[in-house]
């Protein structure tokens, strides 16, 4: 939600080990050249997007897991394409701490107000969270 989108790099700081089996970050090789791909609200609380489904199936081929050790700082630009599974395992959560950092050039995007107020208004309580979300008011 900022322009140019070039100018947002997001930093995610693992935890706990993610893997395979626990929804480890992937990433599309090539997809940051692309630029910013048309998408929508996931169904996931915060700020996850998805893309369509023909976009998804014709990155598969370019796709590939990054898995991360305790103290990995993985980056990736805004025009990345990349995801993370659900975390499968019973035991092993996937912690992490992320930063999005935005250089001094960025501007805001003018449908950005809007947008928070979508997704506050969605994150209330959303089916497959853990219990519900209370905020404040949307401003």
């Amino acid at each position: 939600m900022i322009q140019p989108p070039e100018q947002a790099v997001t930093a995610w700081l693992a935890l706990d080990p993610a893997d395979e089996d626990n929804g480890c970050l992937r990433y599309v090789r090539g997809s940051a050249a692309g630029g910013v791909r048309a998408h929508h609200y996931s169904g996931v609380i915060g700020f996850s997007q998805t893309l369509d489904a023909a976009a998804d199936a014709a990155d598969a081929q370019n796709e590939f897991a990054l898995p991360a050790a305790p103290g990995d700082l993985l980056l990736h630009t805004a025009t990345m394409v990349h995801r993370a599974d659900a975390n499968l395992s019973e035991q092993r959560p996937r912690r992490a701490i992320g930063a999005i950092f935005y250089g001094a050039s960025a501007r805001i995007d003018a449908a950005y107000a809007a947008k928070q107020a979508d997704i506050h208004r969605r994150a209330r309580t959303l089916p497959g969270q853990q219990g519900s979300v209370a905020l404040a008011a949307d401003p």
